[in-house]
């Protein structure tokens, strides 16, 4: 086991996460290849200072394309797994705490639905995530995407559509964004998701499906991260000759 997992384990059962140690350390268990990925990943390339940081479970960790999606903040992609709020907790230290981000973007929650868990239970989490990235960096930018509508789920929506109104609260109350990405996924009826926008499984999005939640995130991150330094001139939407609206 590398030094760096070593030290994921130490900061998550030294924080005083909510939750149980036990689900911690479960997490830990359950995804350590990824974080070894993860660690062997920033030794071999030098990190950026002030990063933009993506975290989250598959739809995040699916994203494959998102550095060119994003190429003037070059994100770095740390989803993981098909990971829940409570290992998104128990796993701060290994996906978020080490890169200090300047902003990050957050997608978590469905899977704990999807387990059967209480929406209101799973969207309180977020109040301790935003707690402990204040408590990391004070100025650091959260928005908070919110769960997705999806075919194979739809009979889930309306416990979703629950936890996201919670979220939207909790956003609010800490400093964080609430970003809607679950809207442009439906239909122009909005009677249910597109199915032209997901993978074959009907669950996960396809590129189609990431192009529109790239338009809304891509705003955010102009809007309030702005342009960095050293960075390419144009976005990849502006590449393509399309504008961003939400």
């Amino acid at each position: 086991m590398r030094l760096t997992l070593v030290l994921c384990w130490a900061g998550s059962l030294m924080a005083g996460l909510a939750g149980s140690s036990a689900s911690r350390t479960n997490a830990l268990h359950r995804y350590s290849a990824e974080f070894e990925r993860f660690a062997l990943e920033d030794k071999q390339r030098p990190l950026q200072p002030d990063p933009v940081v993506f975290v989250g479970s598959s739809s995040i960790r699916l994203w494959t394309n998102l550095a060119e999606c994003f190429p003037k903040w070059r994100p770095l992609n740390r989803g993981f797994g098909g990971s829940t709020m409570t290992d998104l907790l128990g796993a701060f230290d290994c996906v978020i705490a080490p890169y200090r981000p300047r902003a990050l973007v957050v997608y978590c929650g469905e899977n704990d639905i999807a387990q059967g868990r209480d929406p209101i239970e799973t969207a309180n989490d977020y109040e301790e995530l935003l707690r402990r990235c204040r408590q990391l960096r004070p100025d650091m930018l959260v928005a908070v995407l919110s769960m997705k509508p999806s075919p194979r789920r739809w009979t889930l929506w309306p416990a979703m559509q629950k936890a996201n109104e919670r979220i939207r609260e909790i956003c609010g109350a800490h400093g964080a964004d609430y970003l809607d990405v679950a809207t442009c996924l439906l239909v122009p009826s909005g009677a249910e998701p597109d199915p032209q926008l997901f993978r074959p499984d009907q669950l996960h999005l396809n590129e189609r499906g990431y192009a529109r939640w790239q338009t809304t995130i891509e705003q955010w991150l102009q809007r309030r991260v702005g342009q960095p330094s050293g960075a390419p001139a144009t976005t990849a939407t502006e590449a393509n000759g399309s504008s961003s609206s939400r």
